[in-house]
């Protein structure tokens, strides 16, 4: 198989699971083009990767350098842009609907509620918990992705849970809905 045939396998396989980790972190649009970067350092690495770690692990330090890169860019504004929602102006005569769309909508704003509390974080605490509790790496990837010891992991994981934790208890009133979904109220407001 040729190189090209292995990059656009391995571009396959792996930009869904990127893609993701970028939007715990960027807007769309600004997760799109650093993904596209991001595989084009794969592409040229790809002939001197050696296979010290696994391809998940190699490719994910790369993404996790270009986050921590992007971030400390001057470009990058932290404050995501979010589109306003007018309800008013839509009507719906399914209340089912209106219903479900309501709950979509609460769903949103409580993830971006949380976000923001994500985004406080420290950012070595910040890529931990992202890749830990969103892209579901075990701690001994994170450890190799990052090139820090296991414990230094479960440190920063532990602080992040606890920082967050902390945080929504004091902002934010957590409670399950009718379905049993978790569901939070701004104490005052998430606005802080």
């Amino acid at each position: 198989m040729d190189q090209k045939l292995n990059y656009t396998k391995l571009y396959e396989n792996y930009s869904p699971k990127i893609r993701r980790y970028l939007n715990c972190n960027f807007s769309i649009e600004d997760s799109e083009d650093l993904l596209q970067d991001i595989f084009i350092k794969v592409y040229n690495s790809l002939p001197n990767f050696r296979g010290e770690a696994s391809l998940n692990t190699w490719i994910y330090r790369i993404a996790t350098n270009s986050v921590i890169d992007k971030i400390k860019s001057n470009v990058h504004k932290f404050a995501k842009a979010q589109q306003e929602l007018n309800t008013t102006t839509l009507h719906y005569n399914n209340s089912q609907f209106t219903t479900t769309f309501e709950k979509q909508i609460e769903k949103e704003e409580m993830n971006h509620c949380i976000r923001q509390f994500i985004n406080e974080l420290t950012e070595k605490n910040r890529v931990v918990f992202v890749l830990s509790q969103y892209e579901d790496l075990s701690n001994k990837e994170i450890a190799e992705v990052l090139n820090i010891s296991i414990g230094s992991v479960k440190i920063r994981l532990h602080r992040a849970k606890e920082t967050l934790k902390a945080s929504l208890s004091q902002n934010c009133h957590i409670y399950f809905d009718d379905c049993n979904e978790m569901s939070c109220e701004p104490v005052s407001s998430c606005e802080h």
